[in-house]
């Protein structure tokens, strides 16, 4: 099953098997913002997405 992801305003298909790459932004130190991602194909709740957050150390 293939899960739609909204990032900002923009939106990508993960497929199953596959990868994304996907371009974040920067803080004024130039750490990477933590990018929240929300499956828009799934409900965890009546019209709610859930939401997967990243934790990235570079």
């Amino acid at each position: 099953m293939p899960f739609t992801l909204r990032y900002t305003k923009a939106a990508y298909t993960l497929k199953p098997f596959h990868a994304l790459r996907i371009t974040l932004g920067r803080d004024a130190k130039g750490k990477y913002l933590k990018p929240a991602f929300e499956v828009v194909n799934m409900w965890i709740e009546d019209e709610k997405h859930p939401t997967i957050e990243l934790e990235l150390d570079k």
